[in-house]
């Protein structure tokens, strides 16, 4: 009986690979990118749209580049082939900067001004080595480099 099941466990070499090799491995890339503020909720919600699987995200938030939060986006949804990968982080709003807290509060509050001057860093991670892959800079004007963060020259326009 044994050696029936040390048989049946031994693997033939027949395996189909074809599923993780139609997996893309291409670098994700940024499709998408969307944020938004909900005074009535006290939320504000990021989101982004990537190309190929990521490793998530790492966004940067500031007004002035003294007072800068940093967050880390996750994957909510993506391609079971890797093409896409769909990236989002809802943040409470608290009234008191010390209360923040990484990836789940944030001090920027939801009025016209911070929504007008919010400046944001979006870069994109590698799945294999969390290393950044593709950047976006978008709203209010911010020297990020100045800041230690690597070169992101490419501005996220909105409609």
């Amino acid at each position: 009986m044994l050696a029936w099941v040390t048989w049946a466990c031994i693997s033939t070499g027949n395996v189909d690979d074809s599923a993780s090799s139609a997996v893309s491995s291409a670098l994700p890339t940024f499709s998408d990118l969307g944020w938004s503020c909900s005074a009535e909720d006290d939320t504000w919600t990021f989101s982004a749209e990537a190309t190929a699987w990521t490793a998530g995200a790492d966004l940067a938030l500031s007004l002035d580049a003294t007072y800068i939060e940093e967050h880390a986006m996750a994957s909510e949804k993506a391609a079971d082939d890797g093409s896409w990968d769909q990236l989002v982080l809802e943040l409470d709003i608290v009234a008191d900067p010390r209360d923040q807290a990484r990836n789940n509060t944030t001090a920027f509050l939801c009025d016209t001004n911070t929504e007008a001057s919010l400046a944001l860093r979006v870069a994109l991670l590698t799945p294999d080595t969390a290393e950044e892959a593709d950047c976006r800079i978008a709203g209010g004007e911010l020297d990020w480099q100045a800041l230690g963060y690597d070169s992101c020259e490419t501005r996220w326009e909105t409609e």
